[in-house]
Formats: structure tokens, C-alpha cells, sequence
């Protein structure tokens, strides 16, 4: 699970911003938190909702995370660029720093990364204590580009021979390539966990994602397509179920052995007596985007630890609709043990009697563009009888548009 992420000198990010999962002592909504066991565990959030203006950043934030996965997992080849944009209006020397801070196996561990002039200049993971920070590796790049690799104690059972071997897949790992990445692909095993935390258990779903072959899923997993079209009969679409046919011949990019499916959806009059097929393009774009999203929803049911960060959920859907995918999350969704982060635009959720303070975030765009980020814990101890959607509207929290006011229409107005 998530317990913080921060990005600096990325995107509109030029100041280091946090998004801190960490359940705080807030007495409302005690099954919207996951209760570590005691020690050196911590309570974390279950959500995490972002509001702001168009343009304030909240999309960047999304990409941030995206980007430090697809570093990770992806990997670059020999001559690849690693692909990030700095802020920029910053200077060309700065460091750009992702940090993240994740639940896994049991055990708290942090990762940091660090860019400069397009590779990795600092790499370190550790492992969190109650006071302390337990270094496991730290990578640094040289001037000539060679990796050099500082082990933490935890190593020190290792044979010389073994640690031979990890110090020569460090100084093997290139600058545009994670010495994370490097041992796994090499076989590292120690390592292992890292990745399959940013491969198995943090999904991220961004406007125009599509689940890939969604009809081979539902065909593939039976408790999906059940969950699929119980989920769409309860949000009132007006479809009774999805119909799934397998496509006759191949096409050009279709894989040896692959079958492509065909999907359509069922209506029912309201009277009940007839029922009609409607190809998919038919639907609204509404219907369309929670067809889209269901896939992880149902994901959120079925994996323990599981992560889902959407951005725009709120992309095309009803408020309403909006605000059930909400409620399902926190008071019906059989798995306690998960996370889901958004960004919307919709206040109506932004109510006390759904959420607690912590999972209220907002993006704000600074005078100079730099994208702010802060909880509606920082404006003090918000009463959880305030109408906070008022507020925000109001502007009292930032985060929202000022439109300039024009005066006439009729002149020139750039």
C-alpha cells in the first residue's frame, strides 16, 4: 500500500510536493482507514481525493507516479532517453526527486530516485523503523557515468562471492537505467519485492484507458463479467447485461492463438417485455468511461494491498454516479485492505459525512505556475459538521478557477 509519494522538479512540480497517506488521528470514518498492527507500522488512508483547476496539476501528480512505475518496470534501452520533463522554469542544474514510501511484505520501505541531465544521479532504497531509516542499497553515478553501489547492513551475511556479483550489476547498470531494474532483469532476487510492488499492486488508470481485450476477460474470469454487469444494472445505465462474441478471422496485429471478442450491450424496455442489442459506440460516453473503469474496481475486490490511482474519474459520469463508485468503494467493497486516489472536479463529495479531512486534497497553481499540494488537514481542526463544499467554492481552501473578467467583449482582448 501507499503511505507517501513526492515529486520535485517535474512537470508544473518545482518545489517538492507530498501526497501522504498516513491515517492521522481523526475519529470519523474509522473503516476508511487500514490499521497497522502495532511497532513500527503505520495506519494508513484507504482514499484520497483531488481536487483542483484546470491546469492546477492534479493530472501531473498522476503522471509523476506513472512515470517513476514505467521506470521501474519498463526499464530503457542502451541509446533510450529516460523521458521527464523538469519544470520549466527552473534551472538546468536542479535535481528532479521522486520519493516513495510504500507497504509491502510487511514491512515499510522507501524509494528514492534522483535525475539530473537525463540519468540517474542518486538511487537509494531503505527500510523504515520506528525512528529510523535502514539503508538497503544506495546507487550513485559518477562523471564518467559508472555506478557505484553502497550496501547496507542487511548485506553483510552475504558470501564475498555474492556480493561481488551485485557490485558488478551496479557498475554494469548504465545512467538511463534503475540498478532496481538492472538486478531483477539479472536475476537479484533480494530485490524482487520492489518491482513486484509497482508491477502487481499499483494500477493506474488515466482519461483514455482502455481495458485491454476486455472481452477475453470476461470471458476468461466469469466472477468479472458477473461483477461487470451487476456494477452496471445497479448504476442505472439501462443495460441488463454485456454480450461477449468471438470475432471471426485474425487481424493484422492479433497474436498466434488470440481470440477477439466482440462486445454489445442488452437493454431491456422498462416494461420489461422486449429487449434490444446496441453495439458499444451507441452507448453514451458515460456509460462508455464506467464500462472502462469496472476492470479495476473489480481488481479492488479480489487484491489485498491493491493501489488504484484514476485520474478524471469523474470523466463523463453523473455526480451521482460519481458519488455511489464513491460510497461502493468505502462501505460496500468486500476488500477493507486497498487504496484508491482520484482526481475530480466534483465538490459534492467533498462532505464530511463521507470523507475524513485527510482524503481531501487540493492541487493549487501558484502566481509563478508551480503546482502546490496540500490536505484540508492543513487549515486546522476543520469542524466535521462544516459545509467544507461551500468553502471550497468560496475559495477559502484555493484550488479552484478565478476567471478574469473582461469587460467588453468587443475589444481586443489578448
Amino acid at each position: 500500500m501507499l503511505l507517501e509519494f513526492m515529486v520535485k522538479n517535474f512537470l508544473s512540480f518545482e518545489d517538492a510536493a507530498s501526497l501522504n497517506m498516513a491515517g492521522y488521528g481523526e475519529r470519523i470514518h474509522p473503516h476508511h482507514m487500514v490499521k497497522g498492527k502495532g511497532g513500527n507500522d503505520v495506519n494508513l488512508l484507504r482514499g484520497a481525493l483531488i481536487y483542483g483547476a484546470n491546469a492546477s496539476g492534479k493530472s501531473n501528480l498522476v503522471k509523476a507516479l506513472a512515470f517513476v512505475k514505467d521506470f521501474v518496470t519498463r526499464g530503457r534501452e542502451k541509446s533510450e532517453p529516460i523521458g521527464y520533463t523538469p519544470y520549466k522554469f527552473s534551472h538546468p542544474d536542479t535535481w528532479t526527486r521522486f520519493e516513495i514510501a510504500v507497504k509491502t511484505k510487511g514491512n515499510i520501505y522507501r524509494y528514492e530516485i534522483t535525475l539530473l541531465h537525463g540519468r540517474v544521479l542518486i538511487e537509494t532504497l531503505s527500510r523504515s523503523g520506528a525512528h529510523t531509516e535502514r539503508l538497503i542499497y544506495k546507487r550513485t553515478t559518477n562523471e564518467e557515468g559508472i555506478a557505484e553501489l553502497e550496501l547496507g547492513s542487511r548485506f553483510a551475511k552475504l558470501t564475498k562471492k555474492e556480493k561481488q556479483f551485485i557490485t558488478f550489476v551496479a557498475r554494469g547498470t548504465r545512467p538511463n537505467v534503475l540498478f532496481l531494474t538492472e538486478s531483477v532483469e539479472r536475476n537479484v532476487k533480494v530485490f524482487d519485492f520492489m518491482v513486484d510492488w509497482f508491477t502487481d499492486s499499483l494500477l493506474i488508470v488515466t482519461p483514455n484507458d482502455k481495458p485491454t481485450n476486455l472481452g477475453a476477460q470476461l470471458v476468461a474470469n466469469p466472477d468479472l463479467a458477473r461483477f461487470v454487469n451487476k456494477f452496471i444494472g445497479a448504476a442505472d445505465t439501462g443495460i441488463s447485461r454485456l454480450n461477449v462474441e468471438p470475432v471471426p478471422g485474425t487481424d493484422p496485429g492479433q497474436h498466434p492463438g488470440e481470440t477477439r471478442y466482440h462486445l454489445t450491450t442488452q437493454h431491456r424496455s422498462q416494461l420489461g417485455h422486449t429487449e434490444h442489442t446496441f453495439e458499444l459506440d451507441e452507448e453514451s460516453d458515460g456509460t462508455k468511461r464506467l464500462i472502462d473503469l469496472l476492470p479495476a474496481y473489480y481488481k479492488l475486490t479480489t487484491t489485498p494491498e491493491l493501489v488504484v490511482v484514476i485520474d478524471e474519474m469523474g470523466r463523463n459520469l453523473h455526480p451521482e454516479l460519481i458519488a455511489y463508485l464513491c460510497e461502493w468503494y468505502f462501505d460496500i467493497n468486500p476488500n477493507p485492505v486497498s487504496q484508491l486516489i482520484f482526481t475530480t472536479h466534483h465538490p459534492s463529495l467533498m462532505d464530511l459525512s463521507r470523507l475524513r479531512r485527510g482524503e481531501i486534497w487540493f492541487c493549487e497553481k501558484a502566481p509563478d505556475g508551480a503546482t502546490e499540494l496540500y490536505s484540508l488537514l492543513e487549515f486546522g481542526n476543520t469542524r466535521y459538521d462544516k459545509d467544507v463544499q461551500t468553502a471550497y467554492r468560496q475559495g477559502r481552501y484555493g484550488a479552484v478557477p478565478r476567471p478574469a473578467q473582461v469587460v467588453d467583449w468587443g475589444k481586443d482582448v489578448v
